[in-house]
């Protein structure tokens, strides 16, 4: 059988002539077309060159804030007792205290935001806190960084707060009020160590206290400095002011002797009586040591004690006692010669 040839010039769809307008108009539309297309890459290249550029550096460039660290807060021997440690990379710092809850109503806490809320960290942090800078960064398409521009804004770090507290001589005290409350079952118990020749405080220790590093577990009323903010009958702690003024003016000496007699003291009309007959004395109050030439001086307060107790010579005397016995045995803390 023959192939069968098909003829298409002899189609009648194209056999058909067109009209010569239409052909012209195809060409006019089809010219118009390039000439549009033309200018608009003219505009671009041209006359809107620093918009477009611009636009492609603002995808293309970005600027990643780079954060500043916050300042260390340290003992007066350099220990640290709050610290900025990083994160993950591109995700700042987060605030560490070494020593828990054992400095932790005296150094204080930061918010999320690195700002202090209370104690040091608040009472300073103009001084921890840095200046941020800014990092210039090269990135992709979703946004995400693929290499440093050399444009960099540097983080300018917060200072270093160093305090007259002595970590050790805080340990020690946290150790004793701890133990005195647990022991007589009291509401709170608070230390506080002086230095006695400069005033500087060794160490201000409060029971029950918190973590800073577990903020879930706080309760409220943990986070106080009882030792600074709490108003308290004074009780024995007046006795140092009453012994030092006495000394300044001279109406006692380290070696005055007291005959207490009796138990009883006629005082300007009045009689004071003591719990018991102690003879002679020698002039000393509880919680300075040596007692010759004072160097250290404690504090103690423990807050409504339900067993063994409740006053201070059977509950806070003790705590005082064994601070100053084991703070005075540290090796740069010298006893003055008698």
């Amino acid at each position: 059988m023959a192939d069968k040839q098909l003829h298409f010039h002899k189609s009648e769809l194209l056999a058909a002539a067109l009209p010569v307008w239409r052909e012209r108009l195809v060409l006019l539309l089809l010219l118009a077309g390039f000439l549009g297309l033309a200018a608009r890459a003219a505009w671009i290249q041209l006359l809107a060159q620093d918009f477009y550029a611009s636009q492609g550096d603002r995808r293309v460039h970005a600027e990643a804030p780079l954060a500043a660290r916050r300042g260390e807060i340290q003992d007066r021997h350099g220990t640290v007792l709050a610290t900025s440690v990083p994160r993950a990379p591109g995700q700042g710092f987060q605030r560490r205290y070494p020593d828990g809850e054992i400095v932790a109503a005296l150094v204080g806490f930061t918010d999320v935001d690195h700002r202090g809320q209370e104690g040091v960290e608040r009472s300073f942090d103009p001084e921890l806190t840095g200046t941020d800078g800014v990092r210039a960064v090269t990135q992709d398409r979703l946004g995400r960084a693929v290499a440093d521009a050399p444009e960099t804004v540097v983080a300018v770090d917060g200072r270093d707060v160093r305090l007259t507290l002595d970590a050790r001589i805080q340990l020690l005290a946290f150790r004793r009020v701890k133990e005195a409350v647990d022991g007589h079952l009291a509401k709170s118990g608070s230390v506080v160590v002086l230095d006695a020749r400069t005033g500087d405080i060794l160490a201000m220790a409060n029971y029950p206290s918190f973590d800073p590093n577990e903020r879930r577990h706080w309760r409220q009323e943990q986070l106080r400095n009882r030792a600074a903010s709490d108003a308290i009958e004074p009780g024995s702690v007046a006795k140092p002011i009453t012994m030092a003024t006495a000394l300044d003016l001279g109406r006692v000496r380290p070696e005055t002797v007291f005959d207490t007699g009796p138990g009883r003291l006629r005082f300007e009309g009045a009689t004071i009586s003591d719990v018991g007959r102690f003879g002679v004395l020698t002039s000393l109050f509880v919680g300075m040591a040596p007692i010759s030439r004072p160097r250290l001086i404690v504090a103690t307060l423990i807050d409504e004690s339900t067993e063994g107790g409740y006053y201070g010579g059977q509950i806070a005397a003790p705590v005082s006692r064994e601070v100053l016995r084991e703070a005075l045995r540290l090796p740069d803390i010298p006893i003055p010669a008698s």
